[in-house]
């Protein structure tokens, strides 16, 4: 797996992302399943928004006892700045 520094921090993130939209779409067992499949093949950016359901809590259980190895991020889709920032402390 190929890795980039993120911005200007000493992050290295993979080239390839997981996107977390269609998980709640998937069984708790395949969500599980598959982000540890991209975490063992090196995949370590994960993906998530607020607006795709549940993802950011079936995304936390799913990387538990590997968090160390992932990197999440979130966004949101308020455009305004204090909905903005209730949404991202929400998704802390």
């Amino acid at each position: 797996m190929q890795y980039r520094r993120l911005g200007r921090t000493k992050l290295k993130v993979s080239v390839i992302a997981f996107g977390g939209i269609l998980l709640p779409q998937a069984s708790e067992q395949e969500r599980i399943r598959t982000i540890n499949w991209a975490l063992d093949l090196g995949v370590n950016f994960i993906d998530t928004a607020r607006a795709y359901e549940d993802s950011e809590t079936k995304i936390g259980k799913a990387v538990k006892g590997r968090r160390r190895q992932s990197i999440l991020a979130t966004k949101t889709v308020s455009r305004e700045p204090k909905r903005a920032l209730r949404d991202l402390e929400t998704s802390l």
